[in-house]
This record gives C-alpha cells, structure tokens and sequence, in this order.
C-alpha cells in the first residue's frame, strides 16, 4: 500500500480508488467532482480504475535499474519524507488495459508516477510506453516521469505533461 498522509493524496486519485481502498485509508467522503481537474476515473461499468496496493510483480522488490534510480533521484531529493512504494498503484485504462508505474510518491500535495528502463530494450518496453503515454492523457493531473538508463550509464528523464490536440 502506498505509505504516505491520506491528506496529501489528491482528490481524482483518491476518486479512482476502490471503495475498499478508501474505507482501509480512512476516506469516507468522495471529493466533488469539479475538483478534478480534468479526466474521469470511472470505467463503463462504473468500477474504480485505479487501487492501491502491489501488483503480482512488487513481491520481487526493484530490479538493478529501478533501485538506482531510487536511490540516484527520489531519495537524495525527498531526504525521509513520505514514503516511496514501488508498483504501489494500478490504473487500468480506459481501452481495458492496466497500468502500474515503477515508483509512486507525493510531492507537494501531488501524486508522482515514475517508470524505469534500462539500456536494454526488452520486447515489452513499447507496450509499456503506450500504457505510458495513455495514462498521461487519462490523469493530466499526475506528475509522470519516464526515466531511461543510457548505454554509458547516464539517465534521461522526462516529465511528460498530457497533450491535448493532434500534432
């Protein structure tokens, strides 16, 4: 579960949540739906699209790339504030896919998504930024950041901010 002050979680996320979720946190009241900001969080059949918790995957802990990236850019910058949960949070997107960024966090009042690649690119690093890119467009109000190991061992981060219009 993601380990931070109930208060610091925004209202769309805390909209996507299962009802299950919110009564384990303590959340009691739905945030007005004008305080959004953008998107919605409800599926066709009205089910939450996003639940905090692990995925099947996070009982492995980080592989190499993800744990230095931890330890290079969230933990010399946040220096022991709210806790950091790796695969903390699911979004399942609107084409009925899901969605579980590396490194999840608040800063600031405002939920931070971040997704780790290595050098090597494995067959599933472009379904992986599809899901990416869409969940950008679907949470506008998340912060992403899409960080990439280079072969000579330097990092390229990018914020992505949610497009709207066709290019």
């Amino acid at each position: 579960m993601v380990n931070c002050k109930v208060a610091e979680l925004g209202p769309s996320v805390i909209r996507c949540m299962r009802e299950a979720d919110r009564r384990a946190l303590g959340i009691t009241t739905m945030p007005v739906v004008g305080e959004l900001g953008g998107g919605t969080c409800e599926g066709k059949d009205g089910k939450a699209v996003a639940s905090v918790g692990h995925s099947g995957r996070s009982a492995k802990g980080p592989n190499k790339t993800e744990a230095e990236y931890r330890r290079m850019f969230i933990d010399t910058r946040r220096a022991g504030r709210a806790s950091v949960a790796f695969e903390g949070l699911t979004f399942r997107l609107a084409n009925g896919h899901r969605y579980t960024p590396d490194w999840v966090y608040v800063d600031g009042g405002r939920l931070v998504c971040v997704e780790v690649k290595g050098s090597y690119r494995l067959g599933s690093y472009q379904r992986a930024r599809l899901a990416f890119d869409q969940a950008v467009v679907e949470w506008p109000d998340v912060r992403w950041i899409w960080a990439e190991r280079c072969e000579d061992g330097s990092w390229c981060v990018n914020e992505k901010e949610a497009e709207h219009g066709m290019s």
